[in-house]
């Protein structure tokens, strides 16, 4: 008999257990966004210009190892876009000739 009256009574219980599965998810969302609202400093790069040292706009300043990783930085992001556009252009050669 306990298990005709569940029968009868889940599509009384189910919202129950939906509203209550909703109100953690929201709960969890809130967490994370009080969470990444309530950091000292910036998502990513600087808010304003750098100053070095000597006072100066902080482009020359700075340490060797900082101006080497920012070198080698440059390079790749360089060597990557250079791969890119050759594979592009084969891309587009092999494109050609195909049809």
């Amino acid at each position: 008999m306990d298990g005709f009256k569940l029968l009868i009574r889940w599509p009384q219980i189910a919202p129950l257990g939906k509203n209550a599965a909703k109100y953690i998810m929201l709960c969890r969302l809130h967490k994370k966004m009080k969470a990444t609202s309530d950091v000292d400093y910036p998502a990513y790069g600087v808010t304003g210009p750098a100053q070095s040292a000597n006072g100066k706009d902080g482009r020359n300043g700075g340490s060797p190892g900082d101006r080497k990783l920012a070198q080698s930085a440059e390079m790749y992001h360089y060597q990557h876009q250079k791969q890119q556009m050759i594979a592009s252009e084969r891309y587009m050669s092999a494109f050609r000739t195909s049809t």
